[in-house]
């Protein structure tokens, strides 16, 4: 009788592990959610001018996104940034600013609440091309 309850709870343990996935790694998240959203707009607060000659950038769609929890948060964001015709400057005082150009980049953005820590730690743009 032990030995059928021991073998119900290391099988329920097993299966319970299994659908959840390994503690540490990365786990799909809601890429459609405002959360992501946000996360994303501030990933291209941070993104430096220079990757896009200067140009303004603004979020055009989210088509992926991935979680993991380490000391703070990783998030990995594969998104569509659309490139302005103007500089960031311009596009504060100018509402004709317009998506010229869109492309595919990949983000990793570490975030640790506590410390205010927020960093991109790797991206990579694909070309961009004209809408």
């Amino acid at each position: 009788m032990k030995f059928a309850i021991c073998l119900l709870v290391l099988v329920g343990c097993a299966v319970s592990y299994g659908t959840m996935g390994m503690v540490g790694g990365w786990s799909r998240a809601d890429h459609e959610s405002e959360h992501i959203k946000k996360v994303a707009e501030k990933i291209l607060l941070l993104f430096d001018d220079l990757n896009t000659s200067g140009l303004a950038q603004r979020l055009h769609s989210v088509k992926s996104a991935e979680t993991q929890v380490v000391s703070g948060m990783n998030y990995k964001i594969k998104m569509d940034v659309g490139l302005l015709d103007c500089t960031e400057a311009q596009a504060v005082t100018n509402a004709n600013c317009k998506i010229t150009k869109v492309g595919e980049c990949k983000f990793v953005y570490y975030e640790q609440s506590w410390t205010g820590t927020e960093e991109i730690t790797s991206h990579e743009c694909g070309e961009f091309v004209a809408v």
